[in-house]
């Protein structure tokens, strides 16, 4: 667990040596991770991990306004946590270009549509993606999809391993514990 945390350390620590270094990149990756549905399936992460805790818990009788203490304090600081640890990910297989275009593809409608429902494309929409798979961003997009989803994979790991150790802690300071 100390080794863990040290881990974490280390990556914080250059993501935000990093972040100083080259703060538009950084601010564009992070940009990119909010446009492309990212951000939202981390925080849909979170409000899995505080119903998973509730049903871990629940011999506890812990009331709403606990859980929603936590959420609070917990959410906000977790997304922001994850999208500077992705960022080592994503400006290690893309470059600034490549970001920008991505981060503008997914700003259009097209890009949006993709998100919601891609089966809804429009015949236009479906040009705008295809001119965009075409081109050298989203080809090295589809290119580094399986590798790039490895390391998200692994970072996501550590990620809700800590979330999840830093909200337990937070319990048992409070006095509850699992299987009451």
């Amino acid at each position: 667990m100390r080794l863990f945390g040290i881990a974490i350390t280390i990556i914080l620590t250059f993501n935000t040596i990093t972040y100083g270094q080259s703060n538009s990149y950084n601010e564009d990756i992070v940009s990119y991770l909010e446009v492309n549905g990212t951000e939202m399936q981390y925080a849909q992460a979170v409000d899995q991990l505080f119903v998973m805790l509730s049903k871990q818990y629940a011999g506890n009788n812990i009331s709403n306004d606990v859980w929603r203490q936590l959420e609070t304090k917990y959410k906000t600081k977790a997304l922001k946590s994850i999208k500077l640890l992705l960022v080592t990910p994503y400006r290690t297989t893309f470059s600034h270009d490549n970001i920008k275009r991505m981060l503008a593809f997914y700003n259009t409608e097209a890009g949006k549509q993709m998100m919601t429902d891609p089966t809804k494309l429009t015949k236009a929409q479906k040009s705008v993606a295809g001119d965009f798979y075409a081109s050298d961003a989203g080809a090295k997009l589809l290119e580094n999809k399986t590798n790039l989803e490895q390391r998200v994979a692994e970072v996501s790991e550590i990620w809700s391993r800590d979330l999840y150790r830093m909200v337990t802690e937070d319990l048992q300071q409070m006095g509850y514990t699992t299987g009451q």
